[in-house]
Formats: C-alpha cells, sequence, structure tokens
C-alpha cells in the first residue's frame, strides 16, 4: 500500500501470489497500484514535491524490516529521537545519495 514506487520494484511483483493475498482477505485495496517512476530519485523527488516544506517531511529509511536496529531518519524527527532513552542517535548528518541510475545508494548494514 504505497503512493509512489520505481519501475524495479513493479517488474518484480508476483501478481498471482498478490491477488491470492487479495482474495484471502477481502481487501480489494490492497492490490492498488502505486504510480511507477523511473528511480529511486524520481520517487523521491516526486513525495517531497507534494509537501508544502519538504525539510519538513518526517521520513525513516531503513535496510530491511529484520534489520531494524540502525535507520536512517530525517531532520524533522530528530528532536522525537534524541527524547527517546530507548534510543541511540548518531548526530552526524548523511546525506540521500542517488548513483548514476537514480537509484539509491545503499545503507551500511
Amino acid at each position: 500500500m504505497a503512493d509512489l514506487t520505481t519501475r524495479r520494484v513493479i517488474d518484480q511483483i508476483d501478481w498471482n501470489a498478490t491477488y491470492l493475498n487479495v482474495f484471502t482477505s477481502g481487501i480489494f485495496r490492497s492490490a492498488l497500484m502505486p504510480i511507477p517512476l523511473e528511480n529511486d530519485r524520481a520517487a523521491v523527488e516526486t513525495a517531497l514535491s507534494r509537501i508544502p516544506v519538504p525539510a519538513n517531511a518526517r521520513m525513516a529509511r531503513i535496510i530491511n524490516t529484520s534489520k531494524l536496529a540502525t535507520f536512517w531518519a530525517s531532520e524533522a524527527i530528530l528532536p522525537e529521537l534524541q527524547a527517546n532513552s530507548n534510543i541511540t542517535v548518531d548526530n552526524q548528518p548523511l546525506e540521500l545519495c542517488f548513483d548514476e541510475s537514480g537509484r539509491i545508494i545503499p545503507m551500511a548494514n
């Protein structure tokens, strides 16, 4: 359930499994297709273009859902993270970087 994605993700969808899950759950909306964009850069830029103040975007980037110990978060979330004693915040800013094809450069594990 996303608004935007990349063509790379759309090309990897197993539609038979998706439809089986939809029919089993009875929630047809869960199969709605997000708008596919050419690459990661286009998806991020398009999403941010819809926010009145992009600097206020509350975003997080994870390696995958089984590795949540370390993640990247936007500056707008920083005060909330710093207020949580169970979270260690590295205040070293990192830039979201893309390669020449517009794909987000992977985070280190």
